[in-house]
């Protein structure tokens, strides 16, 4: 088991970087395999009965194993590209870590003391989404085109047939099964990739038009055509129904951050950016460099243009001595979700090692909704979106459990000089005997 798998207790952050200045060396930068969304980890050879998969603190290299071909991957958004790419199947890498360390192993075991924010379900959204359908075909000019048709008496006598809105919810329910993530392309992509195969199916068609024809409506076309034209509006709706609900969940932690919360947050969003612009400047590949400094370029406020941000960027421009970044408002509303999730899943006041497990706090954060929605508005066209997040997530992660072990370290030096101190003798005299009766 290495330190390297848990926010950093003892390691103080270089200042210089924290606060701005331009260094010749940086411990953020690493050579340019990080980069690489399928970095292999080799498996170490045996030489003369020596296992040198261990390393000098006597824990295994890192990296996630691959359950399909074996293959040990550097990152998480290596693991991911991999495995999602290969084998087209959505794994956490938390859990195909090679050579995991024991406090790990049980970390999926049993649940945080703090709730994360709840998933949304199909049952939670179909409802609305379902009304919202109806009134958007109402109220589309092109339906009206099929006035002379049974389409709009379709139409009308589906508001009113709970059998009908229970045909096409047991369909969503069929497509969300397994996918409940919808923020990203990829996401979008698989998600769509089952709808449509869904509706197209002979088992949906078959249903819809016998459903129809048992209300009253014989031709089969118009049927299939009105059961294909809600489906896709359908759809519309219950992303734009997901979307709503997730940013309202948001919005009710987001009241939780002080002002002063946000001008921290704020201030290392700025730092973030200045660090990943560092890291990159020195990468080898030009390629490559280029698309993620034309990246982080993007994250940077380039106008003064006064936002709803400008009241925290007090505390940026009283430390800013020539090489502290404004943060774009989407990517500060990005590290404050980061905030948030951290908040929700480490409970300060009962620390474990298990609760502060680096690679556990990583997927958690990239695997949240808003964060992932964020991040498809800061880099939309960017094929190293989970490399550049890993790096971000990573970055915020160092900065934040720095700040929470300070705390707890001043906290624990603290309670032992208390603890330290002797017990003072107590009194033998009568009127202490008395006090001692009373207060009993």
């Amino acid at each position: 088991m290495s330190k390297t798998d848990f926010l950093s207790w003892d390691d103080d952050l270089d200042l210089d970087i924290l606060l701005g200045e331009y260094t010749d060396t940086d411990p953020i930068v690493d050579s340019d395999d990080d980069f690489v969304l399928e970095t292999v980890v080799h498996p170490p050879k045996k030489v003369k009965g020596i296992d040198k998969s261990l390393s000098e603190h006597g824990t295994a290299a890192d990296g996630y194993e691959c359950p399909d071909c074996d293959k040990i991957l550097k990152s998480i958004s290596g693991f991911r590209g991999h495995t999602s790419r290969q084998h087209g199947k959505d794994l956490k890498a938390t859990d195909h870590k090679a050579n995991k360390p024991d406090v790990l192993v049980h970390v999926q075991e049993k649940e945080n003391t703090h709730s994360s924010t709840p998933q949304i379900s199909i049952d939670e959204i179909f409802p609305n989404a379902y009304k919202s359908t109806l009134k958007a075909l109402e109220d589309d000019p092109m339906i009206a085109l099929f006035g002379s048709t049974d389409f709009l008496p379709i139409l009308q006598v589906s508001k009113h047939k709970p059998k009908v809105e229970e045909f096409f919810f047991n369909a969503f329910c069929a497509i969300f099964k397994d996918n409940t993530s919808i923020t990203i392309e990829a996401d979008r992509e698989t998600i769509f990739s089952c709808f449509h195969r869904i509706r197209l199916s002979d088992t949906l068609q078959t249903g819809g038009i016998t459903l129809f024809q048992s209300l009253g409506f014989m031709d089969s076309s118009v049927i299939t055509n009105f059961v294909q034209t809600f489906l896709l509006e359908l759809m519309n709706q219950v992303l734009k129904e997901h979307l709503l609900k997730k940013m309202k969940q948001t919005q009710a932690f987001d009241d939780s951050l002080t002002d002063n919360d946000q001008k921290i947050l704020f201030y290392i969003a700025g730092f973030i950016i200045h660090a990943l612009h560092k890291r990159y400047n020195k990468l080898k590949v030009s390629s490559l460099k280029e698309e993620k400094l034309l990246c982080v370029q993007g994250l940077q406020e380039s106008s003064d243009t006064k936002t709803f941000l400008s009241k925290f960027k007090s505390w940026t421009v009283k430390k800013d001595r020539g090489g502290l970044k404004l943060p774009t408002d989407n990517f500060y509303l990005l590290v404050r979700h980061m905030e948030i999730i951290v908040r929700q899943s480490v409970n300060l006041d009962n620390l474990s090692a298990s609760s502060l497990c680096k690679d556990s706090l990583k997927e958690k954060i990239m695997d949240a909704f808003m964060v992932k929605h964020y991040a498809s508005q800061l880099f939309p066209a960017s094929d190293n979106t989970l490399c550049l997040m890993e790096d971000i997530v990573n970055m915020f992660l160092t900065v934040r459990g720095n700040a929470v072990s300070k705390l707890h370290r001043r906290k624990l030096a603290k309670s032992n000089k208390q603890n330290a101190k002797k017990p003072s003798k107590p009194s033998s005299s009568l009127r202490q005997v008395l006090k001692t009766k009373v207060t009993n």
